[in-house]
């Protein structure tokens, strides 16, 4: 199992500060942090996965579980994943 970070962008465009505490203190699963810095909900978090795609998934399920919770549901439109490794480990 490898640990993954994995950023999404949602069609989300409307979410105040209460809103956004509110889903910071839902995503701590994944350790989440939601922001809005281009007038669209994005999330970044981290998770221990098989590969990429895996770990894409949980923080997606993640996300979809708090937002629907807060009746707020959208569609991810963007995502990103990448492995994270030591710093220094390219074979030194």
């Amino acid at each position: 199992m490898t640990k993954y970070r994995v950023h999404l962008m949602t069609d989300l465009t409307r979410l105040d500060e209460d809103g956004l505490a509110d889903l910071l203190e839902r995503l701590v699963e994944v350790g989440g942090v939601p922001s809005v810095p281009f007038g669209v909900l994005e999330v970044t978090g981290s998770t221990t996965a098989g590969d990429a795609r895996a770990a894409v998934d949980e923080v997606g399920r993640v996300l979809e579980r708090a937002l629907q919770a807060m009746n707020r549901p959208c569609r991810v439109i963007g995502v990103q994943a990448g492995e994270i490794g030591p710093y220094g480990s390219e074979g030194r």
